[in-house]
């Protein structure tokens, strides 16, 4: 008995042994994805506009919900699918039509279709410091997106985000100006949030700048853009 005891565990642990090094299937632009007909992601826009000068700082803040359309056919070696976008109206108590995009699913990357403008927001495999060109497929002057971390924690809107991946589009900061864009993203939930500043910070007639302070604390002129998912 003891032995038939012993040969049983040898059979188990050589199981979960054949069962852990097993190759994972890997991660790619047309896994990553949700894709299914009607899928839902909600998110919350804040909008900052600012104009010292003209006494602006307005804050405004929106949702906005995305929904998957389906497959619409088929681009080279790419799948297409249609992303609707919904706007909520608060006075009406329900969603009004804002606008829509595509994306372009394939092995190795993952592009958005914006006013006729193809943007390769995702490569793969997904690597830190792994950099690309994301005009490739249009005629915008060229700009490198980059990996900046992978499978990274963050938290948003109170809700824990394991395995996430930091793609920053731009980020070119002066004393007197910034302009970033950055993007988060994970496996079968997609982008999780987008942060982008068009800011700077100038002399104002009368009102001297403190260069002491850092560039976010003494704006003058701008845009701030923050989309954050809400809880899944």
């Amino acid at each position: 008995m003891k032995y038939k005891l012993l040969y049983i565990l040898t059979l188990l642990l050589f199981a979960a042994c054949r069962n852990i090094d097993a190759p994972q299937p890997m991660v790619n632009g047309l896994s990553f994805l949700p894709t299914a007909n009607g899928h839902i992601t909600v998110y919350k826009q804040t909008i900052v506009n600012i104009d010292v000068a003209a006494g602006i700082y307005d804050t405004t803040e929106i949702l906005l919900r995305e929904i998957m359309r389906g497959q619409i056919g088929e681009a080279s070696d790419a799948l297409l699918h249609r992303v609707e976008v919904q706007r909520f109206n608060a006075a009406e108590l329900r969603w009004l039509p804002h606008n829509t995009y595509e994306l372009q699913l394939s092995a190795l990357r993952i592009a958005r279709v914006d006013t006729n403008t193809v943007i390769v927001i995702l490569h793969f495999p997904q690597v830190e410091n792994k950099s690309w060109q994301g005009n490739v497929l249009n005629t915008n002057p060229a700009e490198r997106f980059k990996y900046t971390a992978v499978n990274m924690d963050t938290i948003i809107q109170s809700q824990h985000y394991d395995s996430v991946s930091e793609v920053t589009q731009r980020n070119f900061e002066t004393m007197y100006s910034l302009q970033r864009q950055k993007e988060l993203y994970r496996q079968g939930i997609g982008l999780l949030r987008r942060e982008v500043y068009n800011v700077e910070s100038q002399h104002l007639p009368g009102k001297p700048l403190d260069l002491s302070k850092p560039l976010l604390d003494r704006l003058t002129k701008g845009k701030i853009e923050i989309t954050e998912i809400l809880n899944q």
